[in-house]
C-alpha cells in the first residue's frame, strides 16, 4: 500500500473539494498504464473532470507513479458544490450544491469553449446541463442515484429528502421525517431500499414499493436509540442515542450499502460503555445493519476510532474468502465472500473488510483539514481521498492485497441469481412518531404497507441468522482498538497533531446556517508536542 497527496490545482483559489468519485465504467488498462476518469466539486462554484492515470511499466501498482489530467470544467452553480455522482452507466452526473439545485449533465461528442475563459483552453471534453431541478433554496448536501438511474434522491439543510424522476425532472416525493439537516443518503443497488441519514441522530430506512409500476417510499424503520450494555454484564442494558449530535463539526454523514446490498454501513456513532454510575468510556463507532434486520436496529459496530467517522466508501469488487467457506463464525452475520470497504474520520482512513472486520491498513497525516469524501476506482486498487484543504490524495494497492476477485457486481449482475432463492413474509412499516412537519409525507405514515411475498429474496435471508444483539461486539472493544493502533500503516507527509480535544462545538443548534472554515496551515513547530 502507497499513499500520498497530489499536488494539483483541484479548484481556483485552492478552495474545499467537498467530493469526489471515480465513473463506474469508464476504466482501461494495459502492460504499461490504466486509467479512470473522475470528478470533484468545490468550493470555487465549479465541478471538474479528471482522469487519473498510472504508469505500472516496471514497477508494482501500489508504487506506480500517478498522473493527473485535466478534463473539462462544468459551470451552472452559483455556490459552492456539496457532491458530484456518476450515474451507474456512468454516462451522466449529478450534481448539488449550497444554491438548493440539482443539476444533471451529459458529455457531448464536441467540445465547446466560451470565448474568455481561460479553462477552456485546456479542455479536452465539454459536458452539458440537460435539467436544471431546484425544489428549494436549501443547501443540498449529499445526493445518490437509484441503481435503474430513473430517480435520484437528495438530502438538503431544510431537514426534507426529496426524490426527482430523472426523465421528466419532477420532483416525485417530499420526504420529511428528519427534523434536522440531512447530511447523508444513499440507495440500496437492488433497487428495494433507501437510507437516509441527519443531524437529529437518526436513520431513517424506506422500502420501496414497486407494484403496479408505482414507485412509493415506505418507511421502513428509524433508528435513533438502541439497547446496549452498560457494561461487562451483557444482561444490563439501557437504552442510549447511537449518532453525534447537530453539535458535532462535521458537513456530511456519508452512509453507504454495501455493493451486494447485503449490508447498511453508518458513520457519526459512538458508543459510551458504563463502568459504574461515574465512569463512562466512550468511543467513535461505525453501526453496521443487515438486510434481514432492517425493521430493527444495528447488529454490531465497529469500535476504536479516534475520530467520528463521517464517510463510508465500499469497494466494487467481491472477494473470495481468506478462511473458507466456514470461517468467521464469530460474527453476527456470514456472507459466502468478503468485501472490503474505507471508513474516513476527519483525519484518516481505515481499511476493513465484511469477513472478520479486523482493520488491513490505517492511513493518516495526509491533509491539514478534515477529509470529506472519497471513492474506488471500478479495479478496487485505488482509492482517492478529498479534503477540504483543497487537495486530493491517492491511495494504491498491490493487485491480490484483499485476495481473490470472484466477481465485479458492476458488470455482472448474473451474480446475484445464482443466490435466489424464496423469499420470507415481511411485515409492515412502522408508524411514524408525530412531527411538526405539514410538507409532504411518505404515504405509508398513513396507512399499513400491504406486502406481497416474492418468490426472490436478498441474499442475507438465506446466509444470515437472526440479526444479534450490539453487544456481541462490546467484550471486544479494548482488543479492536489496540488492533487499530498496532496495524497502522503511517504516511508521514505532515507531522501528527497531538490533542486531547472533544471534537464538539459550542455553536447553538439553532443557528441553522452552514459555516465555510477556512484551512489554517499549521507549522511544523506547532504541530510537535512539548
Amino acid at each position: 500500500m502507497n499513499a500520498h497527496t497530489l499536488t494539483v490545482h483541484w479548484h481556483d483559489e485552492n478552495q474545499p473539494v467537498y467530493s469526489v468519485h471515480f465513473q463506474p465504467n469508464n476504466f482501461s488498462s494495459s502492460d504499461s498504464t490504466r486509467s479512470a476518469r473522475l470528478v470533484t466539486t468545490g468550493g470555487d462554484n465549479n465541478i471538474r473532470v479528471w482522469e487519473l492515470e498510472h504508469d505500472v511499466k516496471g514497477s508494482s501498482k501500489s508504487e506506480a507513479p500517478v498522473s493527473i489530467r485535466y478534463l473539462s470544467t462544468l459551470k451552472k452553480h452559483t455556490q459552492a458544490v456539496n457532491v458530484a455522482r456518476f450515474n451507474v452507466n456512468g454516462d451522466k452526473i449529478a450534481s448539488a450544491g449550497d444554491d438548493g439545485s440539482l443539476i444533471l449533465w451529459s458529455l457531448l461528442e464536441e467540445i465547446i469553449k466560451e470565448f474568455g475563459d481561460k479553462d477552456d483552453d485546456m479542455l479536452v471534453e465539454s459536458w452539458k446541463a440537460d435539467k436544471v431541478l431546484r425544489s428549494s433554496t436549501s443547501e443540498i448536501y449529499d445526493l445518490a442515484w437509484s441503481p435503474d438511474s430513473r430517480y435520484i434522491i437528495t438530502g438538503s439543510m431544510d431537514n426534507i429528502a426529496r426524490i426527482y424522476n430523472v426523465s421528466s425532472g419532477e420532483l416525485v416525493y417530499s420526504l420529511s421525517n428528519h427534523s434536522h439537516y440531512v447530511q447523508g443518503v444513499c440507495w440500496d443497488p437492488r433497487n428495494e431500499y433507501f437510507a437516509t441519514q441527519a443531524a437529529d441522530r437518526s436513520v431513517i430506512i424506506y422500502k420501496v414499493d414497486h407494484v403496479n409500476n408505482a414507485f412509493t417510499p415506505l418507511v421502513y424503520n428509524r433508528v435513533i436509540r438502541w439497547d446496549i450494555p452498560t457494561d461487562k454484564d451483557l444482561l444490563i442494558m439501557r437504552t442510549c442515542y447511537l449518532y453525534h449530535p447537530e453539535t458535532l463539526q462535521s458537513f456530511f454523514r456519508r452512509l453507504t450499502f454495501s455493493p451486494d446490498g447485503s449490508l447498511l454501513l453508518t458513520p457519526l456513532g459512538f458508543y459510551k460503555a458504563t463502568t459504574n454510575d461515574q465512569e463512562e468510556a466512550t468511543t467513535n463507532t461505525i453501526f453496521i445493519y443487515t438486510r434481514a434486520g432492517f425493521k430493527k436496529g444495528p447488529v454490531c459496530h465497529i469500535p476504536g476510532l479516534k475520530k467520528p467517522a463521517t464517510v463510508i466508501r465500499f469497494s466494487p469488487k467481491i472477494y473470495e474468502l481468506q478462511s473458507g467457506d466456514d470461517g468467521h463464525t464469530t460474527m453476527p452475520f456470514k456472507l459466502p465472500y468478503r468485501m472490503v470497504f474505507a471508513v474516513a474520520t476527519h483525519d484518516s482512513i481505515v481499511i476493513y473488510n465484511t469477513e472478520d472486520m479486523k482493520p488491513m491498513g490505517h492511513v493518516t497525516n495526509l491533509h491539514y483539514s478534515n477529509i470529506t469524501d472519497c471513492t474506488w476506482d471500478l479495479n478496487g486498487e485505488t482509492l482517492v481521498i478529498s479534503s477540504a484543504d483543497g487537495f486530493c490524495s491517492v491511495v494504491n494497492f498491490n493487485e491480490g492485497v484483499f485476495g481473490k476477485i470472484l466477481y465485479d457486481v458492476n458488470i455482472e449482475p448474473e451474480f446475484w441469481k445464482q443466490y435466489e432463492t424464496k423469499k420470507e413474509e415481511e411485515t409492515g412499516p412502522i408508524k411514524k412518531s408525530p412531527s411538526k412537519k405539514t410538507k409532504q409525507e411518505s404515504p405509508a405514515l398513513s396507512k399499513k404497507e400491504s406486502v406481497v411475498p416474492s418468490k426472490k429474496m436478498s441474499i442475507l435471508d438465506k446466509f444470515i441468522a437472526k440479526p444479534l444483539s450490539i453487544d456481541m461486539f462490546t467484550a471486544s472493544f479494548k482488543e479492536s482498538k489496540e488492533t487499530v493502533t498496532d496495524t497502522v500503516t503511517d504516511t508521514k507527509t505532515v507531522t501528527d497533531a497531538k490533542s486531547d480535544k472533544s471534537e464538539s462545538i459550542t455553536e447553538s443548534s439553532s443557528n441553522k446556517k452552514k459555516r465555510r472554515i477556512t484551512p489554517t496551515l499549521l507549522t511544523t513547530t506547532s504541530l510537535v508536542p512539548p
